[in-house]
């Protein structure tokens, strides 16, 4: 039986001395398929498989084993990536991110958003506003996306002084928080409210990158709460994120 699958490159590793194990993300999810010869085939697999690559994948069906990628259709290669330092950094994130997160509750829109993303983040200059947004989007697809207009402990709209749960998943008001609450500014509150709603579009990424420009510490603030609350919730380290946030300290 054989399949045809668009993908996106999430990675790949050896078997053996000629094979490929190629980690695949489809709107179906995830997929793990074998190139034979994959390491040495200069005419079959050629460039195929580098991260983030857009393909079309020809799959034979193994009843008793992974599919067999037969043949491969590359539909967009983001070149940008593999000269640009942020955005070699930022693509290492995300392929481990898209790597480590389970996939079997996304809808097939984050497929379309994946495939999206890779397209605007080669086509124009790297933007630092890109992580947050791309992170409260995975949560906003997986359904837990955080509670950011009521007091997720008694429902009272908060509109000057707000803390954060990040157990509880959301703000919470000043009657209702907790010694483990953390105290957040309403321009905080204001930016996390933004970007869950924000499409990716590059006009209203530039407006907040020059507004994170200005003030690096609302940023550092919005970065780290997102982050922190990814982590919890999708319970994963990524060791690639490291190398990323010094990148983007150092610009």
């Amino acid at each position: 039986m054989f399949l045809r699958k668009k993908a996106i490159v999430l990675g790949k590793e050896s078997i053996g001395e000629i094979d490929l194990l190629v980690e695949l993300l489809t709107e179906d999810g995830k997929l793990w398929g074998i190139a034979k010869g994959g390491q040495k085939s200069k005419k079959r697999f050629l460039n195929a498989f580098e991260d983030l690559n857009y393909i079309e994948v020809h799959l034979r069906k193994n009843t008793t084993a992974l599919p067999i990628i037969e043949k491969v259709d590359i539909l967009f290669i983001p070149e940008s990536l593999r000269y640009d330092l942020k955005k070699y950094f930022f693509s290492s994130y995300l392929t481990e991110l898209l790597s480590k997160v389970s996939f079997q509750d996304l809808p097939a829109d984050y497929f379309w958003f994946v495939v999206k993303l890779v397209r605007f983040f080669d086509q124009y200059e790297f933007l630092k506003v890109l992580k947050p947004f791309v992170e409260i989007k995975l949560l906003s697809f997986l359904g837990w996306t955080p509670e950011l207009k009521r007091c997720v402990r008694c429902g009272y709209l908060p509109k000057r002084v707000f803390y954060f749960s990040y157990v509880d998943g959301g703000i919470t008001c000043y009657k209702c928080r907790k010694e483990e609450d953390e105290f957040l500014e309403k321009n905080v509150v204001d930016i996390l409210r933004k970007l869950s709603k924000m499409p990716l579009d590059r006009n209203s990424l530039n407006e907040l990158e020059k507004y994170f420009n200005v003030e690096l510490k609302m940023f550092d603030r919005t970065k780290r709460l997102v982050e922190n609350f990814l982590k919890l919730h999708c319970d994963i380290e990524l060791s690639s994120a490291k190398h990323l946030f010094e990148e983007l300290n150092h610009g």
